[in-house]
């Protein structure tokens, strides 16, 4: 199923790499680099999905990602949250959103949205 989808990554190197699996799978996708202004961008029904990279290791973008993942989930979109280490995933899953696990593949990728949709 091809849908929009909210990339959320302020890594230019792994934004450019998810894309490319985005567009490879067939979905369009709209990039945000910082977390701190998008909360608007999640009201209901604007995304299929949402990509989050949870960095919970940066000062900078320390929480933001759950926040954002809180309320698109109150808005009822899916929400894929993109883990560099185990507590991260681990926090993910404890919340009820489906982890992505870094590095992954594109039937990784694949395989989170159809997850996270299909939760919803």
């Amino acid at each position: 199923m091809v849908m929009r989808m909210l990339l959320i990554e302020p890594y230019d190197d792994l934004s450019y790499t998810i894309g490319l699996f985005l567009e490879d799978l067939g979905h369009e996708f709209d990039l945000v680099s910082d977390a701190t202004p998008c909360g608007g961008s999640l009201a209901k029904g604007r995304y299929g999905c949402i990509l989050i990279n949870v960095d919970q290791n940066s000062d900078q973008w320390r929480d933001h990602g759950l926040r954002l993942a809180d309320t698109a989930s109150r808005n009822h979109t899916p929400v894929v949250m993109i883990a560099d280490h185990n507590l991260d995933a681990a926090t993910a899953k404890s919340k009820g959103w489906t982890a992505l696990q870094k590095p992954f593949t594109l039937e990784n990728l694949e395989s989170a949205i159809a997850h996270a949709v299909a939760s919803v």
